[in-house]
């Protein structure tokens, strides 16, 4: 296979280690998953923010 069959492997998969180390896949997904739970904060946010202001502009129109 060489080359071509690792480039096919790494085309196929979606996570690349370019170092050998677990621990950079480890801290990786720590940080997609506080970046998510951040992300749904910031949605619940701006609903509840947004929704207050929906309650007080619909009754106008």
């Amino acid at each position: 296979m060489g080359k071509i069959g690792t480039d096919v492997a790494k085309n196929a998969s979606e996570i690349v280690l370019l170092d050998d180390s677990f621990h950079t896949l480890v801290y990786a997904i720590r940080e997609g998953r506080i970046i998510f739970q951040n992300l749904k904060k910031i949605i619940l946010a701006c609903i509840t923010s947004n929704g207050g202001e929906l309650f007080t502009v619909l009754p106008s129109l």
